[in-house]
């Protein structure tokens, strides 16, 4: 290549996922990606690794849409609390970002000047300042969770243990990604679902029919996070539509209301679903309701064969309404359906009991249970069943603390039932032993009221939420354990023995600690490679737990080939013999190739959790100065 020339793109297939670079802390990496699932702190984080390595220009994270010209891009030019632009929608065009979407495979582009960055480049991704621009892929279990954009300044060239280190972060921020999706799906789900609840019980409990049309459209936009909810309803001539509720984000979108969408014209007249997602490229007789909106969806209210009404929903963002969000606003609108008749025909009259079950018909994701005064459960949802492993049948007429098994909260629920004092009682990840073992639910318990505040009985709204305290049980151990070897790594390693300490002095128990340095491991790494090197750590991790006394004794991974032993109620002789046979065996395991050089230190009264360290560290320096393969007891 001639020495003036400026441009170069080079295209990079990843054949496996990659190992882990041996100058990374995997802990390191965890917290940066895995202490949580708000997509802004990953991004943060992310920026924060490469910033430790690289001389950073912009970092941008873009997530494809449903269509194939247009993507959502998260950008951060600060580490930290800097501020995260996005999300925003932009327009591929014809752009490196498009070929690497379409083709899947790292791209990398060496820039002169800001005249060889292409359109998206110049607008949304790159500074002047920037030399280098590299596109990776984010995969995960084969599917893509989006690119990566990392810019560096001008005169910075990576290497290849800096595309190692880039491969191996873009693994975990996948990972981080996918589990910041399901905890957003998750949380939606839930704020959608008591969203639901609530429009159920507001047709139950309230008498006035607009005050129930009112409610709901606000309700409804909180909910899905909507720009604009109207419902539509249609006079006694089938003539005219009456705009019965509102709930807008802006004074713009209010402005819209005096004249009716033609969505909302068009669904009456086909009476069905009708639904737009890119309104920006539709024909002007499908125009937008107002302007800035991107999507709408048009939901007719009927009852009996009878259209009521329309319910409209507008947002700014395309594709706003997926296959999920318009079967849940199809039972949404049978709700109100039925409320607009029964609140409409009994004005001044109580539910009946055959209208409640088909109000709760429409939570069939959620246990919605309605008891009288007694506590004796009258109806339930749908969703009641796989919650409480009881038909809608078996439910009625038991009572509402018969329906949980966790003995602590059946007292606290009889409790709240006899104190009228208490309008509701709410409990957040309870166990409970359902239609799976070691389930969790989210519990609700309100006092019903009729129009002059008398109680009348209990709404309890119960939700299974087993998956998202599961999720949150894997996020927790992976920021504590070592990827590679599966024990517990060092930032753990010191929570563990600084209670341990803590422990010893208050029950007068011995405390060693055990400190290891492998010993050949570099020469063993350079002739049979780094995949058999870190087979022999994971076989080194796998012997020490195998030979220490289980659930008593710990272990971890404290970095590179250096491993610690906790060992709660030992002295360092007694250690030095269970060592001895570690260092014995680890010797014999590795046909001398690889062979451990051990530290012990006692704690005393005085010691700390880094002076302790520090003790064993010294052991073992002077252990591996005096040859290697042995053992040497700090004083």
């Amino acid at each position: 290549m001639k020495a003036d020339s400026f441009l170069l793109e080079t295209q990079v297939t990843r054949s496996a996922p990659p190992e882990s670079p041996f100058s990374v802390a995997e802990s390191t990496v965890a917290a940066a990606l895995h202490s949580s699932l708000r997509l802004g702190d990953i991004l943060r984080g992310c920026r924060e690794l490469l910033a430790a390595r690289f001389a950073l220009g912009r970092v941008s994270f873009v997530q494809h849409r449903a269509n194939d010209s247009t993507v959502t891009l998260f950008s951060t030019e600060e580490a930290g609390q800097g501020a995260l632009a996005g999300p925003r929608i932009i327009i591929l065009g014809k752009s490196r970002l498009r070929r690497c979407i379409a083709q899947r495979k790292k791209l990398i582009v060496n820039l002169r000047s800001p005249a060889d960055y292409d359109a998206v480049e110049q607008e949304h991704l790159l500074q002047p300042g920037a030399g280098c621009v590299m596109y990776l892929p984010l995969t995960l279990n084969g599917n893509m969770k989006g690119i990566l954009v990392v810019s560096l300044l001008r005169g910075a060239h990576p290497d290849r243990p800096d595309h190692e280190y880039l491969d191996y972060v873009s693994q975990h921020l996948a990972l981080a990604i996918e589990n910041s999706d399901a905890h957003y799906l998750e949380q939606r789900r839930g704020r959608q679902l008591s969203m639901v609840s609530e429009i159920a019980r507001q047709a139950v409990m309230l008498e006035d029919l607009d005050e129930f049309l009112g409610a709901a459209p606000e309700l409804l936009r909180r909910g899905f996070n909507y720009d604009l909810v109207q419902l539509w309803t249609i006079g006694l001539k089938q003539e005219t539509l009456y705009l019965a509720g509102c709930a807008h984000r802006t004074t713009q979108h209010q402005d819209t209301c005096s004249c009716t969408p033609g969505i909302v014209e068009d669904c009456v007249r086909q009476g069905r679903t009708l639904c737009n997602n890119n309104c920006l490229q539709s024909a002007s007789s499908d125009s937008p309701c107002c302007e800035g909106i991107a999507s709408q969806l048009a939901v007719p209210i009927r009852l009996r064969n009878k259209t009521l009404g329309v319910l409209c929903l507008a947002s700014e963002r395309l594709d706003a309404f997926p296959a999920d969000d318009i079967d849940i606003m199809d039972g949404v609108v049978s709700v109100i359906a039925t409320a607009f008749d029964n609140l409409r025909a009994f004005k001044h009259a109580e539910q009946s009991k055959e209208y409640m079950q088909a109000v709760l018909e429409s939570a069939k994701d959620q246990a919605v249970v309605s008891t009288d005064l007694s506590g004796r459960v009258m109806t339930s949802s749908a969703g009641s069943e796989p919650v409480f492993s009881l038909s809608q049948q078996e439910l009625l007429g038991k009572h509402i603390t018969d329906l949980f098994n966790n003995e602590e909260f059946r007292k606290d629920l009889a409790a709240y039932l006899a104190d009228p004092s208490r309008m509701s009682l709410e409990r957040r990840k309870l166990p409970h032993s359902g239609t799976k073992a070691n389930s969790f639910l989210d519990v609700t318990v309100q006092r019903a009221l009729d129009p002059e505040n008398r109680p009348i009985g209990f709404l309890c709204l119960a939700r299974d939420v087993t998956e998202n305290v599961l999720l949150q049980e894997r996020l927790e151990a992976l920021s504590i354990t070592d990827e590679l070897t599966g024990l517990y790594n060092k930032r753990h390693f010191f929570a563990v023995l600084a209670a341990e300490i803590e422990r010893s002095r208050r029950f007068g128990h011995r405390l060693s600690l055990c400190f290891f340095d492998l010993d050949g491991l570099k020469q063993y790494n350079d002739t049979r490679g780094h995949l058999s090197g870190d087979r022999a750590l994971k076989e080194t991790a796998d012997l020490l737990q195998g030979l220490v006394r289980s659930n008593v004794d710990s272990c971890y991974r404290y970095g590179g080939d250096e491993f610690t032993i906790v060992m709660p109620s030992t002295n360092k002789f007694n250690a030095q013999i269970v060592v001895e046979r570690i260092r014995g065996k680890l010797s014999d395991n590795f046909r001398g190739m690889i062979t451990a050089s051990i530290g012990i230190a006692e704690c005393t009264d005085l010691d700390t959790a880094e002076n302790l360290v520090e003790k064993a560290d010294r052991a073992m320096y002077i252990a591996k100065v005096r040859g290697g393969n042995r053992v040497f007891v700090a004083e």
